[in-house]
């Protein structure tokens, strides 16, 4: 069995730590206005690749899409490849705070190298990370607000 995952999702997730304060199971605090506009500010300068992926229970990331026109298409990326590394980083539970510290660093305009395999061969494509795009932005937000500011907690209120 696997799940389905986005990088988009998790550059979101590693993002949303930023806007999550200490409240009650970790979710946001803040007025819903406040954290979409500290979110905007803050995720529309994140880099995106492009693809989508499944993360197996082993924890192999395999992508499952390509975005057209993306910046996995120009490196080369294909429906299938698994992904191993960002710039050296093995995609491993040990190498959390590595995988979190190499993401943050990864800002649109920025250029990343992937190890992946393909077919059972190891390869390297590289890519220059670009700016969400506004619908990207818009369900990274959109998300995080159903989430944490109109979910159970609210419907109690």
């Amino acid at each position: 069995m696997t799940r389905r995952i986005s990088w988009t999702a998790i550059a979101a997730f590693f993002a949303l730590g930023v806007f999550a304060t200490a409240g009650e199971k970790g979710h946001c605090t803040a007025p819903a206005g406040e954290c979409v506009k500290a979110m905007y500010e803050k995720l529309s300068h994140a880099g995106w690749l492009g693809i989508e992926t499944d993360k197996d229970e082993k924890g192999l990331v395999t992508i499952k899409a390509v975005v057209p026109d993306s910046p996995a298409v120009a490196a080369g990326f294909k429906p299938g490849d698994a992904l191993l590394a960002i710039n050296g980083v093995e995609l491993v539970e040990a190498n959390k705070e590595a995988i979190m510290k190499t993401k943050k660093s990864l800002g649109a305009g920025s250029q990343a190298s992937y190890t992946v395999l393909r077919q059972g061969a190891k390869m390297t494509l590289s890519a220059t990370l670009v700016a969400p795009p506004r619908s990207v932005l818009a369900q990274w937000i959109g998300e995080h607000v159903i989430a944490d500011h109109v979910g159970p907690q609210v419907a109690s209120k």
